[in-house]
């Protein structure tokens, strides 16, 4: 009987062992579970903790670039109203915008367009939003200068730190940003101040990508005309019928056309071989839709004249009129990658402002107030048109330039 009871014992003692064998292993994978589990969460709550601030980073650099172009275009602005209203030019333009755009004060005096539009005042806001990340945010200075008339550059060192609440995850950025002002539609301060306030316009790039273009030329030419194109239709005394063949055709101001028969206007061009086809899509390409007829060198679109008529403005790569920030300063002078106009004597006599003397001078803007002279007159431009050989050849108006 104790036997039995003895090997009972033992073969007791052998499940028992067994069982604590095998249960270890499936506590041991229970804890292993367990803690990969928790580390997997870990790592997958990092990376989207380490995603959302590389976003918020990156939106904090874009948004910077739009705050320096809001404050860069209220400081010019700014700056623009000044000389404007005081009749007077800025001593240094470049400082005062930089000063405005800076500090919002112009001259140390408080600027109502700049209050609340500095930078500063965008990086104090920026930092005082409530998130549940840690923003820091610090820029140097910002500097200004031309970079190709129709915009300023503005420059500046941006530091970005952000990071979450315990600081464990963080990113760190320092780099320079360039960011380009435009100063279309403002007021050229050149010429306002130049005519005494009479003359005002707003600054508007010209719309077109030509400023002449020499399309064909008829084998017989006969008058110089300008005007709207026609490709078909009742007989027009304002515009210039272009089609195959014009024989005997009348009723126009200009002809056009592709076979040698003589149409029955005063100005015409035929013999002009393919005429139908390069007018077309020299009106397409630079949309622009009247064309002159040159007896001495052909049929020219001269959407320049446009340009003119309306006021527009230029920008060259090389030798130009003065850019935005020297106009501040009242420098007629030229500059590389700067602004120009021409002048229009009509609008000007119109405004009251006198033209006496002045009637030989170069139209470009900065060369009439600095009565440079313009000898050069242009064949299909207005007759009071003139302007000097250098520009005349910059223009593309060499073929047609006469009196030079």
């Amino acid at each position: 009987m104790r036997r039995n009871i003895s090997i009972g014992k033992r073969y007791g003692q052998v499940y028992s062992l067994t069982a604590v064998l095998i249960s270890v292993p499936v506590i041991l994978f229970i804890i292993l579970y367990l803690t990969t589990v928790q580390t997997i969460k870990s790592d997958v709550t990092d990376l989207i903790v380490s995603d959302q601030l590389n976003q918020l980073s990156r939106g904090l650099e874009k948004d910077f670039g739009r705050a320096v172009e809001i404050s860069g275009r209220r400081a010019v602005l700014d700056a623009t109203n000044t000389v404007v209203t005081n009749g007077t030019y800025l001593t240094d333009s470049t400082a005062a915008t930089e000063e405005l755009l800076n500090n919002g004060t112009l001259n140390g005096n408080v600027s109502t367009i700049m209050f609340n539009n500095t930078i500063k005042d965008w990086v104090n806001r920026v930092m005082g939003i409530v998130t549940k990340y840690n923003i820091y945010l610090n820029n140097s200075y910002i500097t200004i200068s031309n970079y190709d008339g129709f915009n300023i550059q503005g420059r500046s060192i941006l530091t970005i730190n952000v990071s979450d609440q315990f600081n464990k995850i963080r990113i760190d950025n320092t780099f320079e940003k360039s960011i380009l002002i435009p100063v279309t539609g403002f007021e050229d301060p050149l010429l306002l101040l130049s005519t005494n306030g009479k003359v005002s316009r707003l600054i508007k790039k010209y719309p077109y990508p030509l400023y002449t273009k020499n399309i064909v030329s008829g084998s017989t030419r006969v008058g110089n005309c300008t005007g709207p194109v026609a490709f078909g239709g009742p007989a027009d005394p304002n515009k210039i019928l272009v089609n195959v063949s014009v024989g005997g055709v009348s009723g126009w101001k200009g002809v056009v056309g592709e076979t040698a028969d003589i149409p029955a206007v005063p100005c015409y061009q035929v013999g002009a071989v393919n005429a139908v086809s390069l007018i077309n899509s020299t009106i397409n390409e630079i949309n622009y839709s009247e064309i002159y007829l040159d007896q001495s060198t052909g049929v020219w679109s001269l959407p320049i004249n446009d340009g003119i008529t309306k006021w527009y403005y230029y920008q060259s790569s090389g030798s130009s009129g003065p850019t935005i920030l020297e106009r501040l300063e009242g420098k007629a002078v030229a500059s590389t990658n700067g602004l120009e106009s021409f002048i229009n004597i009509p609008d000007m006599q119109a405004a009251g402002v006198s033209t006496a003397g002045k009637e030989d001078n170069s139209m470009v803007d900065y060369l009439y107030f600095s009565d440079v002279s313009g000898p050069c007159s242009i064949r299909g431009l207005p007759s009071w048109f003139r302007i000097d050989t250098a520009n005349r050849d910059k223009y593309n108006l060499t073929e047609l330039a006469y009196d030079c």
